[in-house]
């Protein structure tokens, strides 16, 4: 069991717990608010999913320039793009996952 001590609120002057987060009498803050941690996906798992979703866009261009008029080379690098890019982001997202729960 913790004892708590009175002491002084910086403003008013006003007895104040030192558990307190605030002064009762005027409001004013007594200890810095604690931090809370929205999300906890780390940059590098938002980095592989940005270049995930590139590979996507970038595969998908390519794929479709070259199902027209293009070259049809086009086609295998664009298919390839796609899925390296879909294996990127959904391995950044299960990473993620197993890791942050």
């Amino acid at each position: 069991m913790t004892s708590t001590e009175l002491t002084p609120c910086p403003a008013c002057g006003h007895s104040v717990s030192s558990a307190a987060r605030s002064c009762p009498e005027c409001g004013h803050p007594i200890a810095p608010p604690s931090v809370q941690t929205i999300e906890q996906t780390s940059k590098w798992h938002k980095a592989v999913m940005l270049t995930g979703v590139l590979f996507i866009l970038a595969g998908t261009v390519l794929w479709v320039r070259g199902c027209g008029s293009g070259p049809v080379a086009l086609v295998g690098w664009g298919q390839w793009l796609v899925i390296i890019g879909i294996l990127a982001y959904g391995a950044a997202r299960v990473h993620a996952w197993w890791r942050h729960g």
